[in-house]
């Protein structure tokens, strides 16, 4: 489990940071993506929750 960022253009041409949690099971292999605006502590709490679904 981590975080990665990234650059995403937007449509009107700007570009801004968004924050990539990743998690993958060491039994399966199993990989779980989602973005968030932040990497905040609470955002880390739903990337988990989600991914443990």
């Amino acid at each position: 489990m981590d975080w990665g960022f990234v650059h995403v253009e937007n449509g009107s041409g700007g570009d801004y940071r968004a924050a990539c949690f990743a998690m993958v099971c060491h039994h399966c292999g199993e990989r779980y993506i989602e973005f968030f605006s932040n990497a905040k502590q609470e955002n880390l709490f739903i990337g988990m929750l989600h991914g443990f679904e």
